[in-house]
């Protein structure tokens, strides 16, 4: 994640889904797979990286895998980022918010807080700093990238569904304070 500077109002990270938080640099370094100076100026999620590494180590992800392997493009970068959707959430005890990017717009939904209730729906080719709102001007697209979200959400919750009590893991003591002393865990 990034860091906010109150560009948005906030400081630190945690408290939003704007780009300064949420589009970060991601480094591949592999001598023999990856050419030197590669960029892409496309998106990926965390959920690709699995994927990714599967691929470039030469092995197929198996069957249920989520995310998408952008292996190609660190292999042989080509000059069009794919677009393609990102989802995030960001939930604090103060906050509660999801996102969805698809394309070049981005819409920010606010479900708990202080702003529930509130969409806010950015250009990002045409506004990258998430100066102005379109949403008020922009109802079919809202609506439109609403019901990417409730898909997502659903999709999400069938999956959470699937995980038994068995896989889950207490965390080990180091673990809880490194992730504390993170701001991971309040």
């Amino acid at each position: 994640h990034g860091e906010e500077f109150f560009e948005h109002g906030n400081d630190k990270h945690g408290k939003s889904a704007y780009e300064e938080v949420l589009r970060i640099p991601l480094l591949v370094h592999w001598r023999q797979k990856v050419p030197a100076g590669t960029t892409y100026d496309g998106v990926v999620g965390h959920i690709d990286v699995l994927p990714t590494i599967l691929t470039l180590i030469g092995m197929e992800p198996p069957a249920g895998v989520q995310g998408n392997s952008f292996a190609e493009v660190v292999m042989k970068p080509i000059k069009e980022p794919a677009n393609r959707q990102i989802f995030a959430q960001v939930v604090d005890n103060s906050v509660e918010i999801e996102m969805v990017r698809n394309g070049g717009y981005k819409l920010i939904r606010y479900l708990g807080g202080a702003q529930e209730g509130r969409e806010e729906l950015y250009d990002l080719e045409h506004d990258p700093l998430e100066r102005t709102d379109i949403a008020p001007r922009a109802a079919a697209r809202v609506a439109a990238l609403t019901r990417e979200l409730e898909a997502f959400n659903k999709f999400a919750s069938q999956s959470a569904g699937r995980i038994r009590a068995e896989q889950v893991q207490k965390l080990d003591r180091d673990t809880e304070r490194a992730l504390r002393s993170l701001g991971y865990i309040k």
